[in-house]
């Protein structure tokens, strides 16, 4: 296996656990109270709320994956790579 290969083999078996434990706490976040569902205008902008939610969702997996240590080196690597996606 070439090293592509084994990173996108780790790339991809990471973003399954993370869509695994993202989704297991999208009931937990809509029962907290956090949320005012009674606001949420699913006429007018049906996608804003489902959208602000998946965000927080991805800020807090992220932050499961910086390495203490190297976190102005990641922060650069992470800004060049999203240039390209």
């Amino acid at each position: 296996m070439t090293k592509k290969e084994q990173v996108k083999k780790l790339v991809s078996e990471m973003i399954q656990e993370s869509a695994k434990s993202m989704e297991s706490k999208i009931d937990h976040l809509l029962s907290s109270g956090c949320i005012d569902i009674e606001s949420w205008d699913i006429k007018q902008n049906p996608m804003v709320l489902p959208k602000t939610i998946v965000v927080a969702m991805l800020e807090r997996e992220s932050k499961q994956y910086r390495h203490p240590s190297k976190t102005r080196e990641q922060n650069k690597d992470i800004k060049n790579y999203s240039y390209y996606l």
